[in-house]
């Protein structure tokens, strides 16, 4: 999992990678593909909220084929804090 946090880019389960979306009118937005229909895609973005795009108005969407776990997250972060943040995750069910 520390190599996870690491390197975040290392091996991507394919429902992690990161798609960008551009809209029609300008718009763009990047997110795991939480659900695809034939009507509409839905994205959950890094902040967590999620964002549903009708597919008449993509006019791109396109694998970014990395997290979207940023790199460098460990930067700035003290041993102590890491392993605090290890142990969260694993606590997580």
């Amino acid at each position: 999992m520390l190599i996870n946090i690491l390197d975040p880019n290392r091996e991507v389960p394919p429902q992690y990678i990161a798609y960008t979306i551009e809209t029609k009118d300008g718009e763009s937005m990047t997110g795991i593909i939480s659900t695809e229909t034939s009507a509409n895609v839905s994205l959950l973005q890094a902040n967590g909220k999620p964002v549903s795009i009708l597919r008449s108005q993509i006019k791109q969407l396109q694998s970014q084929r990395q997290s979207l776990m940023p790199e460098g997250l460990e930067v700035g972060l003290s041993a102590q804090q890491v392993a605090d943040l290890l142990a969260f995750v694993v606590a997580e069910p």
